[in-house]
């Protein structure tokens, strides 16, 4: 319990990963209760965790039953889904649904260009069902975009399913797409109803090295500070119109939707992975089936995330 007024609180931690915990109490009795995890310290452009002081105090873990395990690639421990066997599978085996057991790096790493996550790993699951499945976050947690993944396929060491110090291999991911941004990284084991195996053992991740050049800003020159959408040119326009739009950090995945002026969705144009930058799609003037529009006033907009953009064009006719 920590002292202080009502409304703030300050103190100085050493750096690491903290849960801080937040109650009300009315008339002596606690009336609500409210935690969250929180990393306290300068953010650097390396962080790394061998797991050798036999706990993973920096790790948030939702589901499973994560924790350090004796089976390592080097050293003493490494990290498993599942220390005491079996990966976690359906609850009484029901049909089409799926476990996420998910371990978050609760260290957040500001990447330089060229950053990679190493780590060694066994993946032990069953083959194009489960998954072992490593993601990336640029919003604090907020989305998660897929980097790898892996099952008991993707390495003859793990083919009989059983989790062995000589099986562990090593996995380079490139991050490249996430640079001049703070980020998070998870390992999430994604199972069905069926078969389980030995499951995921992780040992010695690290997220570019001592060595590496801090970044001094979030974004590099010119990039934008914000999400922007441009207004259409030529507007009017006789079919065909150019939408130029900004993205201040890369995404995975954006959309330009068209509709017409009575809210009808007459076109969808998936795009991605963007770097972070301008760029421009060019409608058209068609359809999702290749027909003209005709002539009118439509709006088109841009998805990215949970923001929504939109600017108006005319068409005349052809």
């Amino acid at each position: 319990a920590l002292s202080g007024s009502p409304s703030s609180y300050m103190d100085h931690a050493a750096r690491g990963l903290y849960r801080w915990e937040v109650s009300g109490v009315r008339g002596g009795t606690e009336t609500a209760r409210a935690s969250a995890f929180e990393f306290a310290g300068r953010v650097t452009c390396w962080a790394a965790d061998d797991f050798e002081s036999g706990a993973a105090a920096n790790w948030i873990t939702d589901g499973g039953s994560w924790g350090t395990t004796p089976i390592a690639a080097s050293g003493t421990f490494a990290f498993t889904d599942s220390p005491i066997g079996l990966y976690s599978g359906c609850a009484g085996g029901a049909s089409g649904c799926t476990v996420n057991s998910i371990a978050t790096f609760g260290v957040p790493v500001m990447l330089p260009p060229g950053s990679t996550l190493d780590y060694d790993q066994i993946c032990d699951t069953e083959q194009g069902f489960d998954f072992c499945i490593v993601e990336v976050s640029a919003d604090h947690g907020g989305s998660w975009s897929e980097v790898a993944r892996f099952d008991m396929g993707s390495d003859p060491a793990w083919a009989n399913g059983v989790a062995d110090p000589t099986a562990y291999r090593h996995a380079s991911i490139g991050l490249g797409p996430f640079a001049y941004q703070m980020v998070l990284i998870r390992f999430r084991l994604q199972s069905d109803e069926l078969l389980q195996y030995d499951g995921w053992f992780v040992d010695n991740v690290q997220i570019n090295d001592a060595s590496c050049t801090p970044v001094v800003s979030v974004r590099p020159p010119g990039t934008p500070a914000s999400l922007r959408m441009l207004p259409p040119h030529p507007n009017p326009s006789h079919g065909t119109a150019l939408f130029a739009f900004e993205l201040p950090r890369a995404e995975q995945h954006v959309e330009f939707k068209v509709f017409d002026a009575l809210g009808r969705e007459r076109r969808t144009q998936p795009m991605g992975p963007l770097a972070a930058g301008s760029h421009e799609w060019q409608w058209n003037g068609r359809d999702d089936a290749g027909r003209s529009v005709g002539a009118g006033v439509y709006f088109v907009r841009l998805e990215v995330r949970s923001a929504k953009l939109m600017q108006k064009a005319f068409v005349l006719g052809r």
